[in-house]
């Protein structure tokens, strides 16, 4: 299985692992191609024989940005934080479910952010706080529910 940032040719079978797994409609076309287009966010898929079985859509957000977006107050570290890396969706194809692909995804993601600079965030389905910290410092990040 190949993880890498979804080109435009992705977004039928983006479409089509949304319908199957979030429901018919979940993802807009319109919004899918405009994260494709950003400079703000990104969107990883893992390939399984050249075909999307999974995504994960993120987004790289200010402080005030998350918290319009979470409806919450961001924990005051966070406020502290110039970029917040946010885990918004992750999809995998029912039929390859269980085998760690979305565990996989959020991981790629997580590097991407640190990788990046982004040193916070959240997840966009739990709004649980993320610590990237470690991360960023080369250790094990262990203490993530990654259970998607």
């Amino acid at each position: 299985m190949d993880i890498a940032l979804a080109q435009p040719d992705d977004k039928v079978d983006i479409l089509h692992v949304a319908d199957r797994q979030l429901g018919a409609g979940y993802l807009d076309p319109q919004l899918l191609c405009e994260l494709l287009d950003s400079s703000g966010g990104f969107t990883l898929v893992a390939k399984r024989d050249a075909r999307v079985v999974g995504f994960a859509m993120c987004l790289i957000v200010d402080a005030n940005e998350a918290r319009r977006m979470t409806r919450t107050e961001v924990p005051k570290y966070l406020g502290h934080a110039d970029r917040i890396g946010i885990v918004k969706t992750v999809a995998v194809s029912p039929d390859s479910a269980g085998m760690g692909i979305g565990t996989d995804l959020v991981r790629a993601c997580l590097n991407r952010f640190r990788d990046g600079g982004v040193r916070a965030g959240l997840t966009g389905s739990t709004i649980d706080v993320i610590r990237l910290r470690a991360a960023a410092e080369g250790r094990e990040v262990d203490d993530l529910d990654l259970d998607y």
